[in-house]
Parts: structure tokens; sequence; C-alpha cells
């Protein structure tokens, strides 16, 4: 049974102190997020950047692949008809630096007077700092739903322009969207929590476990997940 205060729980961390978490890496495999189950749904335009290190197959952590099937078979109790489907999971530090720098450089021009350290947590969560990013560790997966085999209308950001521009519309709890998308965002976060997942405030679609932002978020004592250089 979730617990309902965790369910609510507001937590927003700073680059700061999410560097402060002290990681003891536990060796654990990366492996197919599928896992040969064809019943869950996966993104098939993956980001033609990040197929060079991983091709058209998504990755996660064992123990977090396990999790996102036990997630996506708790959606259809919870929501008739629904399905997760994952957007994207590990991507390599590589990759990860140049959505950093992308998304810095227009988080920047937006507003000038922005120092670096304060880019950095303007950027971050959207686009991870590379040495603390979720998705580096194969620890974070993006998810949204499909409902009916259609697309569930959760509406994420169209670039990162538009997901710095317009912050509250993406949190999870946001009003700045219609109730049904804040409802099936809502039974989203649940079914990831349920699982075991930390969720971010600025991004209703990110989850993650075993590193740093989950570290945080259940006040545990270290990260199992570190930074991994992978590629196929």
């Amino acid at each position: 049974m979730l617990d309902e205060r965790v369910f609510r729980r507001k937590l927003r961390c700073t680059v700061a102190q999410l560097r402060a978490v002290r990681v003891e890496e536990n060796g654990e495999p990366l492996v197919d997020i599928r896992r040969g189950r064809t019943e869950l749904r996966v993104n098939s335009s993956v980001d033609p950047h990040l197929q060079a290190f991983t091709g058209t197959t998504l990755f996660a952590r064992k123990e977090v692949v396990r999790r996102v099937h036990l997630a996506n078979k708790r959606i259809g109790e919870l929501l008739p008809g629904a399905e997760l489907l994952v957007w994207t999971a590990y991507r390599h530090p590589y990759h990860v630096v140049s959505q950093f720098v992308g998304a810095l450089a227009i988080a920047r021009r937006m507003n000038p007077e922005l120092t670096y350290r304060q880019a950095e947590n303007v950027v971050d969560p959207f686009r991870s700092v590379p040495d603390i990013s979720p998705h580096a560790t194969g620890a974070a997966v993006d998810v949204t739903l499909v409902i009916n085999g259609k697309d569930g209308k959760l509406l994420p950001p169209k670039n990162d322009e538009d997901a710095l521009k317009h912050r509250t519309k993406f949190h999870p709890f946001s009003l700045d969207v219609r109730e049904f998308v804040r409802k099936r965002r809502l039974a989203l976060r649940r079914v990831m929590l349920e699982a075991g997942f930390a969720p971010t405030m600025e991004e209703w679609w990110h989850f993650s476990y075993g590193d740093r932002e989950w570290t945080r978020f259940y006040k545990q004592r270290v990260a199992m997940y570190g930074p991994i250089q992978f590629v196929v």
C-alpha cells in the first residue's frame, strides 16, 4: 500500500544536494527493457544520436526493468485500457552531455543574467547535469500512457525550449492542464511509486530507482547506481 504522504511528496533537489549524495555502485547490469516480453510498449523512434551507442534497444538496470514491468501490470488495473509506453531509459554519458549543453544554451539565451551555476539548476532535471544524470546510470525511465491502443494525451513538452518556458505545465500536480490529463498523470505517478520509483517535481514522465534522486526522495543512505559507459 502506497503511503499517501509519499504520493503527495514534493521534493525539489538542487544540483549541489544531488552531488552530495554518496554512490556505492552495486555493479548491476544493464538489460533490454523488454526482456523478451512483447507486452511492454517502447518508443519505436529512438534518438539517432543515442542509437550510435545502444542501437534501437532501450536498456536499464536489471532491477529497474523488473519494476517497470510491475508498474505496467498495475496500470491496467487502476486505469482500464491503459499501458505504459517507455520513451527512453539509459543514455550514454556522452549523449547526456550533448543534451545538457544544448539546453544550457537555451536557458542562458532566455535569461542572459544567469550565471553558469544558476543555469545548471534551471536546466536540471529537464536535461540533467551530466555527472549526476539519472539516465546515465541506467536508473531512470521516461514513460507515458497508451490508452486502448492510442496516445494517452498526457501532454509532454514539444522541445527543450517549451519545457523551460512552461515549467509548471509539466508538473505532475499541475492545474494548468485539463482535469482528465492531470488524472492520467497522477495514475501514472501512483503505479510508478507503488513499484518503488522516485518521481521528480518538474517532469510527470520521469521516474528513477537506485540513483541519487531516488536516494534523496526516500531518504536512503547511499545511491546504488552511478554513471556507466555502455555500448552495444
